[in-house]
């Protein structure tokens, strides 16, 4: 436990640094908003934040206790999501000196913590603006074993996730709610970046067992977003183009299925992982599996039961949206081709 910075100094120290981060916050901010003095000097607040910074770190290299005391301060400031928007007005050095900053920050765990919970809260719209930072500090939030209880607990981060992807998928989809690959091509990155971190936030056992046993259908909702790909139309080479000039996104529709798959691996695993774990008698189900040599009692863990009974009823609901295409299909075949038919009806009669 790092100790507290004494008293006397914090309080000496304090005004002083409270009005600083103020002045800090208010400059990014007038720089988010295009004020007058930003835009005609827009070298400024880099130079303000790159001498602030500097004076962090001087700082922090003198006692733990010092290294405490500036990220509670910064915690107070409110500084969080304009610190995470920063690359939407800094240049270059400025934006990773502040990244710099984060990560030394980082090593609090009352930061950390606090950090993720706003990253996940406000994904969407960090993954829009930010995504330098995403690249950067996403897998660091998402991966963290620590912060994985809160972000699914407190920030509902499974349904965060699922409703990010949900729009992409929702966006590029046709009027028959199926994938249509043209308009994904534009979506490639933000995808790929949400499927990623819904694998690396998968792989804690504490997410998937949440998963399994949540009874307000996030498992429901991930079989929802499985239903935009099926069916998902394959990209085809138009004849009039040169093969050299044909699509380079071929290899999309199969990229995006790998993607999935890894995460339903994750799944099935996590449902067959809480068969050797019986902490509670109510997640055990006997079952009666009945074979020619007589009859035998199975067990299965209620989160093995839950995602093969969801998996069944997609299943289901993906088969009869097949089933009523094919037969509308049929229909206009039969009617277009009625010579044929009543040829073809003379053989079923002789059947």
């Amino acid at each position: 436990m790092i100790p507290k910075l004494p008293e006397k100094i914090s309080n000496l120290i304090m005004p002083v640094m409270d009005q600083l981060l103020s002045y800090w916050k208010k400059s990014l901010m007038n720089a988010e908003t295009k004020d007058r003095l930003m835009v005609r000097h827009p070298e400024l607040v880099n130079e303000i934040t790159i001498s602030i910074v500097d004076m962090f770190m001087e700082l922090h290299s003198h006692s733990y206790s010092m290294f405490r005391f500036l990220c509670e301060r910064v915690l107070s400031a409110r500084l969080l999501a304009i610190i995470v928007r920063a690359e939407g007005v800094l240049t270059g050095y400025a934006v990773n000196e502040v990244h710099k900053l984060v990560l030394k920050f980082m090593y609090n765990q009352h930061f950390k913590y606090n950090l993720g919970k706003f990253f996940m809260t406000n994904y969407s719209e960090i993954l829009k603006h930010a995504m330098r930072f995403v690249q950067k500090f996403a897998t660091k939030i998402i991966t963290d074993p620590i912060l994985a209880t809160p972000l699914v607990d407190e920030c509902n981060g499974l349904s965060i996730l699922f409703d990010s992807l949900e729009h992409v998928f929702s966006t590029c989809a046709g009027e028959d709610n199926i994938l249509q690959v043209s308009k994904l091509t534009d979506w490639n990155n933000a995808t790929f970046m949400v499927l990623k971190h819904i694998r690396l936030f998968m792989s804690h056992s504490k997410v998937t067992k949440y998963m399994l046993h949540d009874k307000g259908g996030i498992l429901r909702s991930w079989m929802k977003l499985l239903s935009f790909v099926q069916g998902m139309n394959p990209l085809k080479r138009q004849k009039s183009i040169h093969i050299e000039e044909a699509n380079t996104n071929v290899s999309l529709p199969f990229s995006l299925s790998l993607s999935i798959a890894k995460i339903n691996s994750l799944l099935v695993a996590g449902a067959f992982a809480n068969i050797n774990n019986f902490e509670d008698q109510d997640n055990v189900r006997h079952w009666k599996v009945s074979r020619l040599s007589g009859e035998s009692s199975s067990i299965f863990s209620s989160s093995l039961v839950q995602l093969t009974h969801e998996c069944m009823m997609a299943l289901e609901d993906w088969f009869r949206v097949e089933n009523k295409e094919w037969g509308i299909l049929w229909s206009r075949f039969r009617v277009e081709n009625k010579e044929w038919t009543i040829n073809t009806n003379i053989y079923e009669n002789l059947w």
